[in-house]
């Protein structure tokens, strides 16, 4: 997408300052004051061959109805001035004091179709020109994106913490500084080249399986950067798990839900006589009196030997959380997720 915005100044030309001051009668000479507003204009569409110019025979479209709202720069909360977008995606907005400004273009009242705003400035006797890119979806917090309706069209973006493959071949992932998401039905799979520590961008609608929350499907992703860094996993107890699932504001919206997390020094109970065939093997982590349930799910990363899991011991155990209704679960995602340790004393 591409907003092309003519931005137009009216006011008096400084050529009005022509004749030198000096010349003239202090006493007598009219004061100067230059205009103190201007207007801004221009054009809302989307530039499908992206050149900046309204286009139809190229596949350009207008995008109408659109709300345009001019803010302080720097500072989206203090709007000075809003008009709307006609019929030919054309605007103007008059009034509008000598100053720096950011504009924004909204759809549907609320959403955000620039995710960066142009940055203009009105001036005495001036026209500038100025563009900027946008999307019809623009990214946000994965915490920001659990919180909005089913169905809408999200993006989000954050480290890989498990790519195509681990799980399914082709689901992911991925976590920022507010938590994790997954995503389902990711172009390509596990030929799409994302790779555990990768640094992505993915949209989709907001669905959700299990009343898990996820993007599925996935529209599009684009890798901002290869092997980005590696995210720690954020340790709790599982009677933390549970009491932030409980709290208010919590459920499948918690942060936990899609993060990565390390639970330490817990058995493992509940286990099968031997791995299921053709699906995941559930078990129970066990800290105390806690319970919470763990599965290894069906790809080759997490087919486990339970045999290796057996007996009266513990460890630390290393998964992406995830929610399949009533229950959490902790999904470790290879062999080096867990981790034989001493027990802890009772």
């Amino acid at each position: 997408m591409m907003t092309k915005t003519r931005i137009t100044t009216l006011g008096a030309a400084m050529a009005v300052l022509a004749l030198a001051a000096c010349s003239l009668d202090p006493d007598i000479a009219a004061p100067y004051t230059p205009p103190d507003t201007g207007s801004v204009s221009g054009q809302v569409f989307f530039d499908a061959n992206d050149n900046g110019q309204f286009d139809p025979v190229a596949g350009d479209s207008l995008i109408t109805a659109a709300r345009i709202e001019v803010a302080e720069r720097g500072d989206s909360t203090r709007v000075v001035a809003t008009g709307n977008a006609g019929a030919e995606g054309r605007f103007t907005i008059s009034d509008i004091p000598i100053g720096s400004y950011e504009l924004r273009a909204l759809v549907g009242g609320s959403q955000t179709l620039t995710c960066a705003p142009v940055t203009t400035s009105v001036y005495v006797g001036e026209t500038t020109f100025a563009s900027t890119p946008t999307r019809l979806s623009c990214r946000i917090d994965v915490a920001a994106a659990k919180a909005r309706p089913l169905s809408s069209l999200v993006t989000v973006g954050g480290i890989v913490t498990a790519a195509p493959g681990v799980y399914r071949t082709n689901n992911l992932y991925v976590q920022d500084a507010t938590g994790g998401m997954q995503a389902f039905n990711v172009p390509g799979g596990t030929a799409s080249g994302i790779a555990l520590g990768d640094s992505i961008e993915i949209t989709g609608p907001l669905g959700q399986f299990g009343q898990e929350l996820q993007i599925s499907p996935v529209n599009s992703f684009r890798i901002a950067r290869k092997n980005a860094r590696t995210i720690e996993a954020r340790e709790r107890t599982l009677q933390q798990l549970l009491d932030e699932f409980a709290a208010p504001g919590g459920g499948n919206q918690s942060r936990s839900i899609g993060e990565l997390i390390v639970v330490r020094g817990v058995r493992i109970a509940g286990l099968p006589a031997a791995n299921s065939t053709g699906s995941g093997t559930d078990f129970r982590l066990v800290q105390g009196t806690v319970q919470v349930p763990g599965r290894l799910d069906q790809s080759a990363n997490t087919n486990i030997p339970v045999s290796t899991l057996a007996g009266d011991r513990c460890f630390d155990v290393v998964g992406v959380l995830g929610y399949f209704s009533p229950n959490l679960q902790l999904k470790p995602r290879d062999v080096n997720d867990i981790t034989p340790v001493a027990c802890p004393a009772t």
